[in-house]
């Protein structure tokens, strides 16, 4: 799977776009084969700092459209 993702705080130059492996899903959860994702107001602020907490790698693109697949 293809993801952006943040290691740290900062400007546009911090995002990267890297190759992950498929994630694994638990009871109860689906998986959705994105098609199309969009970058909104949210994950320009927790690129920028201005979430409590921040676990990294973090995935950006919390808006997402696609087809479940598991």
């Amino acid at each position: 799977m293809k993801a952006v993702i943040i290691n740290e705080f900062g400007t546009s130059d911090v995002l990267k776009y890297v190759e992950c492996p498929k994630p694994t899903i638990s009871t109860g959860e689906v998986l959705i084969r994105t098609t199309y994702t969009s970058v909104n107001f949210a994950d320009i602020k927790n690129r920028t700092g201005n979430k409590a907490k921040a676990n990294f790698p973090m995935i950006l693109g919390l808006d997402v459209a696609g087809v479940v697949e598991e």
